[in-house]
């Protein structure tokens, strides 16, 4: 530890001289008990002293200010004290304080672009099943079109009364892809507002949305699939219109959108 004095002793004035001016005041630093003056560019030594030289030779401490050996002693361990004290004060301070964290967790970024890109996908893909689902257009035949409830002569659409089993079979399916795939994007949606607050989102919640991503696209396929084997049967060569591509296509969306808010969450 280093600790700088100023004083002035005019025993000192007649060995020790500044350059510049007449009045001397002495700046030292001491360590420890019995360190030389260090020599900075405070003031310059007179040589006319044969006996030591300043480049060679420095006072000690106690020869310097005039102190015997035992005041100097004193003093000094007054100074390692003072200082030492000082020193603990403030290591306890500053164990006492919590460091900022100088780069954000993830779990305070707020935005989370992943979740939001699983809410979209989801959205969309919901949007694109429950258009195929009620529109008349799963397949055409020449000027008729017909969906999951209804078809369509031109502009002329009777509701379909007449069921068979495969057909109630592919509504039921389609209708519960359509209900689980709004279940994951509620869960989905639910998980993004939250990370908005900066609050993480549970992975439980993440495997929740996936897990009914999955449920809904495996009920939409098995309608898909169903209503175009049963259909080739009993027609040759049936077009497949746009409705039924629709819940094709939303039932894709629906799982990236559940991967998605799996991968987003925390």
């Amino acid at each position: 530890m280093w600790r700088r004095h100023d004083e002035t002793s005019p025993d000192i004035v007649e060995k020790y001289k500044w350059k510049s001016g007449e009045k001397l005041t002495i700046s030292t630093c001491v360590k420890c008990y019995h360190t030389a003056i260090q020599r900075g560019p405070y003031c310059d030594f007179n040589t006319s002293d044969k006996s030591r030289t300043p480049e060679t030779e420095l006072p000690t401490v106690p020869e310097y200010f005039g102190f015997r050996s035992e005041e100097a002693r004193i003093i000094a361990n007054k100074n390692i004290l003072s200082s030492w004290s000082s020193l603990t004060v403030f290591a306890l301070s500053s164990s006492l304080i919590r460091p900022t964290r100088l780069v954000p967790s993830r779990s305070n970024m707020g935005f989370n672009p992943v979740l939001l890109g699983g809410v979209v996908a989801l959205g969309l893909g919901n949007m694109f099943h429950i258009i195929g689902l009620a529109t008349p257009e799963w397949i055409k035949v020449g000027k008729v079109t017909v969906g999951l409830f209804e078809g369509c002569l031109d502009d002329d659409c009777v509701t379909i009364e007449d069921k068979p089993d495969w057909l109630k079979a592919c509504q039921a399916m389609a209708i519960l892809g359509m209900l689980l795939g709004l279940m994951a994007v509620a869960l989905a949606t639910f998980m993004f507002v939250k990370s908005l607050k900066n609050n993480d989102s549970p992975k439980s919640l993440g495997l929740l949305t996936l897990l009914a991503a999955i449920l809904s696209l495996i009920f939409i396929l098995i309608c898909v699939i169903l209503y175009a084997v049963e259909i080739k049967d009993l027609h040759t060569g049936p077009d497949f219109g746009y409705s039924f591509a629709l819940s094709i296509v939303g039932a894709i969306l629906i799982l990236l959108g559940g991967t998605l808010s799996l991968g987003g969450s925390r």
